[in-house]
């Protein structure tokens, strides 16, 4: 899920559900420094283009059906 998308103080902030007083808190860090916003903006980006990528899901996609294409030719 969520973590293994955003990397804490990297590319976001991770809070708690239901934690109202940590999401304010880590809002109130984004709205204080306009560079922590840019860079984490940046680097979410870099992170994007680099493992989300419809290209790169469907290439993935592709391997492992490959994998199971040949897995199911050996066994017969």
């Amino acid at each position: 899920g969520t973590p293994d998308i955003v990397k804490e103080g990297e590319t976001g902030f991770l809070v708690h559900q239901k934690n109202a007083s940590a999401l304010a808190e880590k809002m109130k860090v984004l709205i204080e420094n306009p560079s922590l916003r840019k860079d984490m903006g940046k680097a979410g980006l870099n992170r994007f283009k680099e493992n989300f990528t419809l290209e790169l899901f469907e290439n993935n996609l592709a391997v492992i059906l490959q994998e199971v294409i040949t897995h199911n030719r050996m066994k017969n």
